[in-house]
């Protein structure tokens, strides 16, 4: 059986595909040496410009993308995270200025939702429920 190809293009993932689907989608620009891919044989994720034959001697390969830690998004939720900590650790300012202001402009006293949601949340992270970050790249164990 020939090895499976798996890509995460703008937060999406796809496959599995083979390589020779990889190569098509590189020629056609669908995927880009810094977008992430992962084969059943190597099990890890990898910029696509590291894939060797992948883009011919034309890529350059980009600077690996800094990966998130679920540990350290799991505990930050977990402790701080009714400050919406890991959420800005993750890139989700919204949702961690969220519960940055309910807990705030409550002075205190809206603590208890955003800690119950901060828990959830970190949960979801350990258990790997949630897992990827705010661009999509996946977080790192």
């Amino acid at each position: 059986m020939d090895e499976q190809w798996y890509c995460m293009i703008g937060g999406r993932q796809y496959g599995p595909v083979d390589f020779g689907r990889l190569k098509e989608w590189a020629a056609q620009s669908r995927i880009s040496p810094s977008d992430m891919v992962w084969s059943d044989l190597d099990q890890a994720w990898k910029t696509a410009g590291q894939i060797s034959g992948l883009f011919g001697s034309m890529a350059v390969e980009p600077p690996l993308p800094q990966f998130r830690s679920r540990l350290a998004a799991g505990l930050l939720a977990v402790l701080v995270g009714w400050l919406g900590v890991h959420n800005f650790y993750l890139g989700n300012t919204g949702k961690g200025l969220a519960q940055l202001l309910i807990t705030t402009l409550t002075c205190g006293v809206g603590w208890p939702i955003s800690f119950i949601w901060s828990l959830v949340e970190g949960i979801m992270i350990l258990t790997n429920s949630i897992n990827v970050d705010s661009q999509g790249r996946p977080l790192a164990p």
